[in-house]
């Protein structure tokens, strides 16, 4: 079964296990149709305060057993003014007052003890079922305590995270706290900004550049996006950077959003504090939660259970007794035994009905403190809610804070960006300058390079696959491992342009803004278009690789090859003789080569056409060379001729490369001396506007030293007459000081006399009080001593009454004597006859004997009496005398505190 527990009115209801897999919707369905409660009404909870979300299943919760039930809260009946009524099952009430007295006054018969034990029986079975109904009441009890503990943890729960969101938003508002003088500083350049924007021109370049694109995006819409866009372009173009703002979002807007942000920072500045204090305040009360005393309650009612339970093993012995008694009586069937066993079983009925009426006033405390506790949980219960719809409120209303802060803050932001896009715009137009000239050098010397390294790469594959054609049939490719490789292609495609949708901006529209906006110019960085063109600049070879030229020739180079080999024992040395035109050629070429400008670099990376390019222009063997008698010298020939031809053409080739090199040094030398003039005349030119800067400067800086020597002479003249007028002043406050000290010397005199005389004053003041208190000393010896005598009369007075009592009673004692004596001769004389004295005297004896015991009796009861009344005087006279020495005392202290105050009064009136 599936237990949920009613914590309102204390009921505990079931439900079939099925639903444990179903959502917690349906179970608040299936409770709507039990309970009669709306499902929108509902809260379920769980022991340690979890909320149960209706989306949930109700098994992924550890809940639902009859020790941990879930704790289900009718919102209705707490938010009712009146307490619900508590959910008790008291069964039936069978009252066994009339019973007894009919069964109590029956006569002793076995039909007597028959029905006397039934109804025993009856009054266990009704201390069973009170018993019962008691457990209940006070399980319900202890359920209501846990389910009220669930609801006080949901509550701190809110309440912890609504103090997280608290000082969330705390620290938020700190921050904008913090950030505020600068917003103010912001909105008071507001204005100022506009009328910046107001000066700023819209060039036409960025004008016809949007066209475009608008355009462009027009294309690709409908007609009648088009004949919209037909209408705009109709329109005039905006001159200046206010205006293009304006047209994108109306001025009106901007003045409201700027009206809108001062106002919030007022508003929110001054409110929004005291709000966050009040939900403090409001949150922090966490005394009501506590039920005080529940727990000593429960305790009680523990106890109360355990008594209930001594009572009912008390009327089942004594039931077990009744059967016993009955079944005794009807075996042995002596009818007189039933006297005394209907007697004893008087005496045990009015014991089982005492029994009955204690476990019904059990009952009885045990619904009241259910309906006691109800009334607790309801009261907190609805303070409970009333406190979260505080804090729901709350919280609502510190999230539109925070949205109207984000707002303020989103506004600011726009308003920081006006305030920035005069300096934005200026770098913008200057970046967009200098990103065109870049990328065209870029594009241009890109694209150079790569058809350049493309021919290299070209003929050396060509070559390759050439040699390779001869070489790869031949026997000898084993011995040269890795000649089927082919050099990578790199930088031989040019790059892809870029830049193309930039507005077309130049260096003059930056010198029309700087005009328009001078007090910009310092922010404003104009790219230098001439340093661009030299990053890009082809110049000859780099000095590094300068520094690593071979001086050698080629018969060295291939003389150095042969030893190599080791070919230099069986070769001729006149094999290799160089031409001197051409070597004088070859000279006269490497020393131009390494004049031109160091910082250029090689078209080519590979050392080997670095070396060959330097290497003499042509190279002469002899043909008609003596043939050696061995083979291996002239195969050695015949390689070093083939070597020579390749050395040729390559040599051929690098030198067209080198004179093209040469050609185009010779241009960046002419385009560097052209450069090198124009930063002559923009170096005389800035010597000029120096200069002129420089005179400017001396003339400013001549009629600054007079302005600020005017002003030091007018701030010494002020300075001298201000000192002049502190001076009268200091002299008028002294004098008025020194009448102050003068005044109050002569306050101090008088106070120290005033003080003389009051202290003379307590000092006879203290003299009077020793006085009056020598004078209640002795009054109150006086009247120790009277209370003495007083007591010595009483003593007196209680002494002669006891004598007088004493007398009282001895003579009424000698008067009864006398009235005996009295009633016997009476007696003697109404006697019939002589015959009978000796009767009679017997009689009189006997009487004279009873006669003697009853004096003694009223003796003894005189004497108690006597004690009785000599007491009671006694304590009427001590009662009676304590009175009038209380009232004495009595107004000797309060004479004694009136004199006190009186003279209390008049030493304060005095020292006053």
């Amino acid at each position: 079964m599936l237990y949920v527990f009613n914590v309102n009115t204390g009921a505990m209801f079931t439900f079939d296990m099925s639903l444990a897999v179903e959502s917690v919707s349906q179970l608040m369905l299936h409770i709507q149709e039990t309970c009669k409660i709306p499902s929108d009404r509902q809260v379920l909870l769980i022991s340690g305060g979890e909320v149960l979300p209706p989306t949930a299943r109700v098994c992924s919760y550890s809940a639902g057993t009859d020790t941990n039930p879930i704790y289900l809260f009718n919102l209705n009946l707490i938010e009712s003014s009146h307490p619900p009524p508590p959910f008790i099952e008291q069964g039936l009430d069978i009252d066994f007052n009339e019973s007894v007295k009919e069964l109590i006054d029956m006569p002793a018969t076995y039909n007597t003890v028959c029905q006397r034990t039934t109804l025993a029986q009856q009054f266990y079975e009704s201390a069973t079922e009170l018993t019962k109904t008691c457990e209940n009441i006070v399980h319900e009890q202890h359920m209501q305590h846990q389910g009220y503990a669930a609801a006080v943890a949901n509550y701190q729960d809110t309440i912890s995270d609504f103090r997280i969101r608290t000082e969330a938003f705390q620290k938020r508002f700190s921050d904008f706290l913090d950030e505020r003088a600068s917003y103010l500083k912001l909105l008071g350049t507001f204005h100022a900004d506009l009328e910046t924007l107001a000066k700023i021109p819209i060039l036409p370049a960025l004008v016809n550049s949007e066209g475009d694109t608008k355009t462009e995006e027009n294309a690709e819409e409908s007609h009648d996006s088009e004949a919209a866009a037909s209408r705009k372009e109709t329109r005039e173009p905006p001159k200046t950077l206010l205006e293009w703002i304006s047209a994108a979002d109306n001025k009106k807007s901007m003045n409201v959003m700027f009206q809108h942000c001062t106002d919030q920072l007022e508003k929110v500045y001054k409110s929004l504090e005291m709000v966050v204090k009040n939900v403090l305040v409001e949150v922090t009360t966490e005394e009501r939660t506590e039920i005080r005393g529940l727990t000593d309650r429960l305790c009680g009612l523990d106890k109360l259970l355990h008594e209930a339970k001594k009572y009912v093993q008390e009327q089942g012995d004594l039931a077990q007794s009744f059967l016993q008694n009955q079944a005794r009586a009807g075996n042995i069937g002596d009818t007189s035994i039933l006297p005394d066993l209907c007697a004893s079983h008087r005496k045990q009925l009015k014991v089982m009905l005492d029994n009955h009426n204690r476990l019904i006033d059990n009952r009885r405390r045990c619904v009241k403190a259910k309906a006691e506790l109800g009334e607790a949980i309801h009261r907190r219960l609805k303070w409970i809610v009333d406190q979260e719809d505080k804090v729901r409120e709350l919280n609502h209303r510190m999230l539109a804070f925070c949205e109207n802060l984000q707002r303020v803050r989103d506004f600011l932001q726009i308003v920081q960006q006006i305030h920035r896009t005069p300096a934005i715009y200026l770098s913008a137009v200057a970046e967009v300058v200098r990103r065109r000239a870049f990328s065209q050098v870029y594009l241009s010397r890109a694209s150079e390079l790569a058809c350049h390294l493309l021919t290299i790469h070209n003929e050396e594959m060509t070559r390759r696959k050439e040699f390779h054609s001869q070489f790869d049939t031949h026997f000898i490719c084993s011995l040269f491992p890795g000649m089927d490789d082919m050099p990578p292609a790199f930088a031989t495609q040019a790059p892809d342009s870029f830049d193309n949708h930039l507005p077309k901006l130049t260096i003059e529209d930056i010198e029309q803004l700087i005009k328009a906006l001078p007090q910009f110019s310092d922010d404003v960085k104009v790219p230098d278009i001439d340093s661009i063109n030299n990053l890009f600049m082809v110049k000859t070879f780099v000095k590094s690789d300068i520094d690593k030229i071979d001086d050698r020739g080629v018969e060295e180079k291939i003389q150095q090859v042969v030893n190599e080999v080791g070919l230099a024992n069986t070769m001729d040395r006149n094999l290799l003789k160089p031409a001197e035109s051409d070597t004088c050629l070859a000279t006269q070429g490497i020393p131009h080569l390494r004049d031109l400008d160091r910082g250029c670099e090689s078209e080519t990376d590979t050392e080997e056409f670095e070396k060959v390019g330097q290497s003499p222009l042509e190279l002469h063997f002899e043909k008609d060379i003596s043939s050696s008698p061995r083979p291996r010298t002239h195969d050695a020939s015949t390689l070093t001729e083939d070597n020579l031809q390749t050395s040729r053409s390559e040599h051929d080739r690098l030198k067209s490369i080198v004179i093209k090199m040469a050609m185009l040094a010779r241009q960046a030398l002419g385009q560097l001396r052209s450069e090198l003039m124009e930063y002559r005349a923009l170096i005389v030119a800035d010597r000029n506007t120096i200069s002129m800067q420089y005179e400017s400067l001396t003339s400013s800086w001549e009629s600054l030293t007079i302005e600020i020597d005017n002003k030091e002479r007018e701030i010494i003249h002020k300075m001298t007459t201000d000192h002049k007028m502190e001076i009268e002043d200091f002299k008028r406050l002294k004098e008025s000081k020194e009448k102050e000290v003068m005044n109050l010397q002569n306050e101090v005199l008088q106070l120290e006399t005033s003080l003389q005389n009051s202290s003379e004053e307590v000092c006879l003041l203290k003299k009077a009080v020793h006085e009056l208190q020598d004078e209640y000393e002795t009054e109150k010896k006086d009247m120790e001593k009277i209370l003495e005598s007083l007591k010595l009369e009483k003593q007196q007075c209680v002494k002669e009454l006891g004598e007088k009592l004493v007398r009282e009673h001895k003579a009424e004692i000698e008067s009864i004597r006398s009235r005996f004596r009295l009633m016997s001769i009476t007696k003697m004389e109404k006697s019939p006859s002589e015959s009978n004295l000796d009767g009679i005297e017997r009689g009189e004896s006997k009487e004279l004997v009873n006669h003697e015991a009853i004096i003694l009796q009223l003796k003894e009861n005189y004497e108690i009496e006597k004690q009785k009344a000599v007491s009671a005087a006694i304590l009427q006279e001590s009662r009676k005398w304590e009175s009038i020495l209380n009232e004495k005392l009595g107004e000797m202290k309060t004479k004694h505190e009136l004199e006190k105050e009186i003279i209390l009064d008049e030493a304060i009136k005095k020292s006053s």
